[in-house]
């Protein structure tokens, strides 16, 4: 829990998108490239990680770290052993 971080989420409605707060507040991040093999057998590269220790529901997202936004590429949500969601882990591109 080292950096502050807002996660906007994209919202549909009558005048276009728009973008709306989900979680403002401190988060693990982590910079660092990394590259996978997308569904499509393209090469993405990630820029980096945050992990917040809440569950963040969301359909589109992105997150704004020191002033700069990214886009998430995946999210995993952990759960106890008792089926609850421990943290929300955002891979960024």
């Amino acid at each position: 829990m080292n950096t502050r971080v807002n996660v906007l989420a994209e919202v549909d409605s009558e005048d276009g998108v728009t973008s709306e707060i989900v979680y403002s507040g401190l988060a693990y991040y982590e910079e660092g490239v990394r590259r996978v093999v997308n569904e499509n057998k393209q090469i993405v590269e990630l820029s980096g990680i945050v992990i917040v220790y809440e569950n963040i529901e969301f359909k589109r997202a992105y997150i704004e770290v020191n002033g700069v936004k990214r886009s998430i590429y995946r999210t995993t949500r952990p759960r106890n052993p008792d089926g609850s969601v421990y943290s929300t882990e955002m891979e960024l591109m």
